[in-house]
C-alpha cells in the first residue's frame, strides 16, 4: 500500500520557495505569514 500524497497544506506550513506546489498566491502567504502580518488563519491546496 502506498503512501497518500499530501494536498493540503496551512500557511505555517509553507515558504516563499515553495511556488511551484503552492502557486503564487499560496507561497505568498505562507512567506508572510512568518513576519508576523496579520493574516486570517487558512491553508492551501497543493497542485500535486
Amino acid at each position: 500500500m502506498s503512501t497518500p500524497t499530501r494536498c493540503v497544506y496551512e500557511f505555517a506550513e509553507g515558504s516563499r520557495e515553495m511556488v511551484d506546489l503552492l502557486s503564487g498566491k499560496g507561497a505568498g502567504l505562507a512567506g508572510m505569514t512568518p513576519l508576523g502580518l496579520p493574516l486570517s488563519a487558512g491553508c492551501h491546496r497543493g497542485l500535486e
